[in-house]
Parts: C-alpha cells; sequence; structure tokens
C-alpha cells in the first residue's frame, strides 16, 4: 500500500508539473503573439506614415508646378487612401478636403500649409519611414509670415510660390 500510494504520488507530481509547464508555455506564446502583433502594427503604421508621404509630395509637387486641377486630383487620391486607413489619417482629412474642393492655388496653399504641419506631426511621432525627410522654410510665404513643408529632396522646390520663387526657403530640419 506504501508502494501504490508513493507510485499515486510520484505520477500526480509529474501530471502536477506537466500541467504547470505546459500553462507555462501557453502564457508566454500569448505573450509573444501579442508582441509580435504590436510589433506588426507599429511596422504597419510606419508604412502607412511612408504611403501617406508619398501622397503628400505628389500634392506637393503639384503646387510647384501651379497646377490647381493637378493639386485638386492629388488631394482627392490621398482622401481615398485616407478613408481606407482612418487611423492614420484622420488628422489629414479636413486639409485635404479644402484641397480637393479649393477654387484657386492660393486656397490650396492655405490648406497645404496645415497639411504639412499635420504630416510633419505625423512623421515625428514615427519609428522610421525608411528614407530622409527634410523640413522645408519659406520666410515670404503668406505675406511674410512664412510657412513650412515636407520634402524628399534637399533641393528647395517651393509649393508656395511655384515658378515664381522656385528656389526661395531653406532647410530648417532633416528627418
Amino acid at each position: 500500500m506504501t508502494l501504490q500510494r508513493t507510485t499515486l504520488n510520484t505520477v500526480l507530481a509529474v501530471l502536477l508539473l506537466s500541467v504547470i509547464g505546459s500553462c507555462t508555455r501557453s502564457t508566454t506564446n500569448e505573450s509573444d503573439s501579442a508582441d509580435t502583433a504590436a510589433s506588426q502594427s507599429e511596422e504597419e503604421k510606419d508604412s502607412n506614415i511612408a504611403e501617406a508621404l508619398n501622397h503628400y509630395f505628389h500634392i506637393k509637387n503639384a503646387l510647384v508646378e501651379s497646377d490647381l486641377e493637378k493639386t485638386q486630383a492629388a488631394a482627392g487620391e490621398f482622401l481615398k487612401i485616407s478613408a481606407e486607413r482612418n487611423e492614420t489619417y484622420e488628422a489629414l482629412e479636413s486639409s485635404l478636403k479644402e484641397m480637393e474642393s479649393a477654387k484657386s492655388l492660393e486656397d490650396q496653399r492655405f490648406a497645404f500649409e496645415k497639411l504639412s504641419d499635420e504630416m510633419y506631426e505625423l512623421l515625428k511621432a514615427s519609428d522610421s519611414v525608411g528614407e530622409t525627410v527634410y523640413r522645408q522654410y519659406c520666410p515670404m510665404a503668406f505675406n511674410n509670415q512664412g510657412a513650412y513643408w515636407l520634402s524628399g529632396e534637399k533641393e528647395i522646390m517651393n509649393p508656395y510660390f511655384g515658378d515664381q520663387m522656385l528656389h526661395c526657403g531653406s532647410v530648417k530640419e532633416e528627418i
């Protein structure tokens, strides 16, 4: 009877350790899955920011060309993407809608200034977008109040004046 009780206790101890071990592994695996999901989420956000930046550059380039319709189309395309990825682009929608419906380049450029500030904030909050972005500044924009914009190139191509003062401005920050 003592031998049977010892064997039974040993079997129960092994089973108990086995159950505890599987619970610990399960918790660890769940934790690993959550970490993986969180890192994928961050990678996804950075990818979304990079995509938003690409659309932003299309708008900037259309303004550099002083092309009202091209700017409207680029803003409209950005809005379509924004609707698909609400969390990332929500802050940009108001400026994009203003640019899409604007009847003049001047109105588009006012909305672009807000869009530039909003994009800058998104970019600064992001871990990485995989490329160097230049924050540029024109001191003469908006009757010498000045305005910033973002560019993928170091060369100044001023979206606030287009070909009137194409190279007016300077690089203020590299991101």
